[in-house]
């Protein structure tokens, strides 16, 4: 089963799950909560991108405060 990370308007991953105890398929009721967990592990992935944009700026607004001391 292949579950889509999905941020805004675009696809950011995928989650694939496999167990051996459902050979016909995953029960409509596990779906329907692994995709609310596909959904909280877009959210990490996008606020992971996020913090990672935000200590870059601070970063280089750290170096020009420096470089103009």
């Amino acid at each position: 089963m292949s579950l889509p990370l999905i941020s805004g308007d675009r696809v950011i991953g995928l989650v694939v799950l496999g167990d051996a105890r459902f050979s016909l398929g995953f029960p409509a009721d596990e779906i329907a909560l692994l995709y609310q967990v596909a959904d909280q592990i877009a959210v990490g992935v996008e606020n992971s991108e996020e913090f990672e944009r935000l200590r870059e700026r601070d970063r280089l607004a750290a170096l020009g405060e420096m470089s103009a001391g």
